[in-house]
């Protein structure tokens, strides 16, 4: 099973750089949408988590509860603050 998948795999491979390479234009396109695309989507994934901002007015007190180097769900943190 394991040496059908990879000779299909290895067909397929071939295959498609028969198709690139008859046809360059059309490879040299789709490589720069490829790659316009992954910098693209990579950008807006480090604008969101890295760049901006939180939206909160005092971001640097924002804690997180954990026990043995768990998160606790919001439930238990209810819990534990009735308790007290």
């Amino acid at each position: 099973m394991w040496g059908t998948n990879m000779r299909d795999a290895f067909q397929d491979l071939r295959y498609g750089l028969r198709a690139f390479k008859a046809n360059p234009s059309f490879t040299l396109v789709a490589v720069l949408a490829l790659g316009i695309g992954s910098t693209t989507a990579i950008f807006s994934v480090v604008d969101r988590v890295m760049l901006r901002p939180l939206p909160y007015s005092e971001p640097d007190r924002l804690v997180s509860i954990g026990v043995q180097g768990n998160i606790l769900a919001h439930t238990d943190y209810f819990d534990w603050r009735e308790r007290n």
